[in-house]
């Protein structure tokens, strides 16, 4: 009954709240095992919800047109992207070793807060069916169970389904509660995912709209496909990496920064690639467009990524020494010569990328994430060097991101085709398909890190990770082929 607006406001505030709730506990001494595991429940709710809200928010606004949703995808994401870069290479390490966890937190709470209010003055009030109160929901209680009792004439068949309804909330309800004590008693997600699925293909709304159409039944498979090479991925194993890595807690949380900006790296030139070329920003006098200006960002963080993390900055000097060369200049000038070179071919890779973005098919992104899939199996043959890893997950990024928006897009636009005023509802069926989805592989990395513990090593987990993306790449490359994405149809168009 809340509004979308209002729940969006209210997911972002919680978000907040609980980076609040981690600094508050961390000084208090209070930040262990069950304060942690609380913590994660809430978050997980406020990840979950926030698929559903973002989602049916985004598309009430923008409407269903596949390609301006994967835009505005594109343009939320580039915020995040941005925010993710600057903190985990830039600035991330030296606020955490100068401040502490417990500012950091702060900081990172007071950021959070921001968009609350930027969000209070500029989205409309949309998605709401009515107003939302404690005395609304009292009064749909009331009217609900009314319902349940009502026997006079022309109210029958009301009662009948009113009843038959309250019958299926209650058995699912009774279900659900017994996969989740039984994940809890055996340590295992797996119960309560099989009863998850069970009720929600049992959902008239599974059976009425998505069985229906086979671009939603597949976009949701693919989602779910996508969901699990990215979010565990980068939320789990690559905490387990740092860890290993870097035994200081403090450096540890550094490194996994680096990780994670890698990723969000490899996004930036096909994320700002995507955006529509006709935003234009304007702040008084000045006026700009967002694509050029994002394209000229990213650009300069690139190239200084490139310079700092992923080429050698002495690698002309070695290069001149192996050939015999190191006495011809100095080897100031030959450092300086180095820079200019990793800087300028740098600089020339992120254009190119991101003028190929729009060029590039739906199909065609789904093909090129097969080989991102596999190249995440290149840091076994340099374990232990950080540009391999940080060159895996930026190839990673760059074409996982488009994928993954794309059969996102592609479901949200099929949703506000078919059945518009069950979008919330749609979009509440794909986040739990998700959640479903890297719940599993949580559940599977987790047990591979149990069985090689001895080892206190990261290897065997990331051994499995690159079994199961050679089985990612596979599924990517059959979807390529099977998802009516209408390519076909739009270049007849064209040649017409």
């Amino acid at each position: 009954y809340m509004p979308l607006t209002k729940y969006i406001l209210f997911n972002n505030w919680l978000r907040a709240g609980l980076s609040l709730a981690n600094a508050v506990f961390f000084a208090m001494g209070w930040l262990n095992f069950w304060s942690l595991l609380a913590l994660s429940v809430v978050s997980a709710f406020q990840f979950s919800t926030l698929f559903v809200t973002d989602t049916a928010n985004m598309t009430a606004l923008v409407g269903k047109d596949k390609k301006r949703i994967r835009a505005t995808e594109a343009l939320i994401r580039i915020a995040t992207i941005a925010v993710t870069v600057a903190s985990g290479l830039f600035l991330g390490e030296h606020i955490i070793t100068a401040l502490g966890f417990m500012w950091t937190f702060v900081i990172v709470a007071a950021l959070q807060f921001i968009p609350v209010f930027i969000q209070w003055w500029t989205l409309p009030s949309i998605g709401s069916r009515n107003s939302w109160s404690f005395a609304g929901i009292r009064d749909a209680v009331r009217g609900f169970f009314s319902r349940l009792g009502k026997t006079g004439e022309g109210s029958a068949e009301d009662a009948a389904a009113a009843r038959k309804s309250a019958l299926r909330y209650a058995l699912n309800s009774a279900l659900i509660a017994i996969g989740l004590g039984t994940s809890f008693f055996w340590g295992t997600p797996f119960p309560l995912i099989g009863v998850m699925l069970f009720t929600l293909l049992r959902s008239d709304i599974y059976k009425n709209v998505i069985s229906k159409h086979a671009m939603l039944k597949l976009s949701l498979i693919f989602i779910m496909f996508t969901s699990m090479a990215e979010i565990p991925m980068r939320n789990s194993v690559l905490g387990a990496v740092a860890r290993d890595a870097v035994g200081n807690p403090s450096a540890a949380a550094a490194y996994f920064g680096n990780l994670i900006a890698a990723f969000y790296m490899g996004q930036m030139p096909t994320g700002t690639g995507i955006l529509e070329d006709d935003i234009v920003i304007k702040a008084g006098p000045v006026s700009f467009r967002l694509k050029t200006a994002a394209k000229w960002l990213g650009t300069a963080a690139f190239a200084a990524w490139s310079y700092f993390y992923l080429i050698p900055p002495g690698w002309i000097v070695a290069a001149a020494g192996a050939v015999g060369l190191s006495g011809v200049l100095p080897a100031g000038v030959l450092a300086a010569a180095g820079a200019l070179i990793t800087l300028a071919a740098a600089a020339k890779l992120y254009t190119f990328l991101h003028d190929l973005a729009p060029k590039v098919s739906d199909r065609w992104w789904m093909r090129l994430d097969v080989l991102a899939m596999l190249g995440m199996g290149l840091p076994l043959l340099a374990w232990g060097n950080p540009a391999v890893l940080f060159l895996s997950l930026f190839l990673l990024g760059l074409v996982h991101n488009p994928t993954s928006r794309t059969v996102s897009a592609a479901y949200s636009a099929e949703s506000m085709e078919h059945a518009p005023k069950s979008m919330q509802y749609l979009a509440g069926i794909k986040s739990s398909f998700l959640n479903m989805a890297t719940s599993t592989m949580y559940a599977l990395y987790g047990l591979v890190a149990s069985w090689s513990a001895g080892s206190h090593s990261s290897l065997p987990t990331w051994r499995f990770a690159t079994g199961m993306y050679v089985l990612l790449a596979v599924a990517l490359l059959v979807g390529s082929y099977i998802l009516p994405f209408g390519d076909e149809k739009k270049a007849a168009e064209k040649k017409k």
